[in-house]
């Protein structure tokens, strides 16, 4: 059975390469929004027939039903976001290999992602290690997995603050009441414990130059 469902009408070649990559590695099977539709209608009817079909008391019917509806939202989630890489990747873009089991560890960690904006992430995620294969290790997907909206908001927000020089470098402007445009000490606490930064003399970057491609960050690119 097919991991993915997807229509490559209107992709790039590098879009339709990486789908065709990922299909080497877990199974995409590809046909007209029509069909799928089709199919899924289909396949929807078969699963009712099955399962009114077995002999299984009330909580194993319930079983199965949850299991087949969290299969289900999560495939919706797959699909989604491998959409979103495939369609940021431009002509000029160039795709590389993707290790097998990172796909199969990338999936892990997002397949549970439902939010729109979140799924934007991970899709540029997947497209950003498509174009430079081990820009993001596991523990770096590990990471990722457990960082709320809000975080990403709040990460995304930071890289105003952030400057290129040399090396990147975070500079807190504070006005003469002391504010310093809604980055808090808490809201530094909060990236220190996501690893974004180190707090100490100043403030380190730790892996924000992985960060910075999927988190939109408008870099900097002028210094003091």
């Amino acid at each position: 059975m097919s991991l993915i469902d997807l229509s490559l009408s209107g992709l790039s070649e590098p879009g339709t390469k990486l789908i065709e990559k990922i299909s080497d590695a877990i199974g995409v099977l590809y046909e007209p929004t029509r069909i799928r539709k089709k199919a899924k209608a289909e396949a929807e009817a078969k699963r009712t027939e099955l399962i009114s079909r077995l002999e299984l008391e009330g909580i194993e019917k319930r079983a199965v039903e949850r299991f087949l509806k969290r299969e289900t939202k999560r495939q919706e989630n797959i699909e989604n976001i491998t959409m979103q890489a495939a369609q940021s990747l431009s002509e000029s873009d160039n795709v590389s290999d993707i290790d097998e089991d990172w796909i199969e560890a990338f999936f892990r960690e997002c397949e549970d992602i439902s939010d729109e904006q979140m799924q934007m992430l991970w899709g540029r995620i997947l497209s950003e290690e498509a174009k430079s294969k081990g820009s993001f290790s596991r523990r770096t997907l590990k990471l990722l997995s457990t960082i709320s909206k809000e975080e990403a908001n709040l990460i995304t927000y930071f890289g105003k603050f952030v400057w290129q020089a040399n090396k990147l470098t975070p500079i807190l402007f504070t006005d003469e009441n002391g504010d310093t445009e809604g980055i808090t000490f808490d809201k530094l606490s909060v990236l220190d414990s996501l690893g974004v930064i180190q707090q100490g003399i100043g403030y380190s970057l730790q892996i924000i130059n992985t960060l910075k491609c999927i988190f939109s960050m408008g870099l900097r690119n002028d210094c003091l």
